[in-house]
């Protein structure tokens, strides 16, 4: 573990910031917050960014859920952010397993060393038997549902927003999937996959100018290699047979996803199709009616975080008296 920083803010929640060192060496940012005192201790939430972004620009959805009882630890993918990334290769990925690895890697950092730094709060213990949530954007939600199913982690729920778990595979997609095939071992670092659709992130101009004008992110180009493995994940959702049966242990694991009903960067038929195909006992599907992708930034977002909240709540009732640190 590297460096980490540990405050309390002006609402008297710890805040970690600070950077831990992969398996591969990469030198990656993270944070975490904590409610405050005053507040029930329902869960921990670890929250996956998507794909070009950081932890960072949903400091107001760990704000939120801090206020409502859970504690938020995320950090920037490598090549996101703040984290560590190969000089003209932003938001790149050499293996999604890397990313994955690096994501289980993160929470069992959290329950291991970052809680108990918390001291005078008796964090370590105090979150021991917290139940984990798994919450992912766009394509941090794929990578939530490959967390999920890996079971390094105990996941207690998974909530998936505007999840980039599949496509709408057309003849020329099809095509350029067949050609990637022979361009990622010949060119894997080309950025030569179309990024982001920016103009179908929100509805909101000032939001899409904040997009563009924010360093942090990537909204270019991704490289060939990175699209091959996106899309190589998302076949593996496809084919994951523990996902689609009422009798595995993904199965009993709550499910939430959230998605905009204009969304035109992920697919919202796709999304409405798995969670028709999934096994979960208890899953539950949100439409927000003209929302966009960034739903965390929409104009409705703060609607739209309570209704994640309800949710959670109604599953995670935490504590029935007010928490004594």
């Amino acid at each position: 573990m590297e460096a980490v920083k540990v405050f309390r803010d002006a609402e008297d929640r710890y805040v970690f910031q600070g950077r831990f060192q992969n398996a591969r060496n990469q030198s990656l940012a993270c944070y975490g917050l904590l409610p405050a005192p005053s507040h029930s201790v329902r869960g921990i939430v670890i929250f996956f960014h998507g794909i070009g972004e950081y932890a960072g620009r949903f400091a107001h959805v760990f704000q939120y859920l801090s206020r409502i009882g859970f504690a938020s630890f995320s950090y920037d993918f490598v090549g996101h952010g703040h984290s560590q990334h190969e000089a003209n290769l932003r938001a790149h990925m050499e293996r999604f397993q890397h990313i994955l690895d690096d994501s289980h890697q993160y929470a069992t950092l959290v329950r291991e060393e970052l809680l108990p730094k918390a001291h005078d709060t008796h964090a370590d213990t105090k979150y021991l038997d917290k139940p984990l949530i798994v919450m992912g954007i766009s394509f941090g939600a794929l990578l939530g549902l490959h967390f999920a199913l890996s079971e390094r982690n105990r996941v207690n729920a998974v909530v998936l927003v505007s999840p980039a778990i599949s496509v709408e595979y057309t003849p020329i997609l099809r095509f350029q999937q067949a050609l990637a095939n022979v361009l990622v071992k010949m060119l894997p670092n080309a950025s030569l996959v179309p990024g982001v659709n920016v103009q179908g992130l929100s509805k909101d101009k000032q939001v899409i100018r904040e997009y563009l004008c924010d360093p942090l992110i990537h909204a270019s180009n991704l490289t060939i290699r990175t699209g091959f493995e996106i899309l190589q994940a998302m076949r593996s959702i496809e084919g994951a047979a523990e996902l689609y049966t009422s009798n595995s242990n993904f199965s009993r694991i709550p499910l939430l996803i959230v998605q905009g009903s204009e969304d035109i960067v992920t697919s919202v038929q796709s999304a409405k199709r798995f969670f028709d195909r999934i096994g979960s006992t208890d899953k539950s599907f949100e439409h927000v009616k003209g929302g966009y992708h960034c739903l965390f930034h929409e104009p409705e977002r703060l609607e739209i975080l309570n209704k994640i909240s309800i949710w959670l709540i109604s599953r995670f009732p935490g504590e029935n008296s007010i928490s004594k640190l």
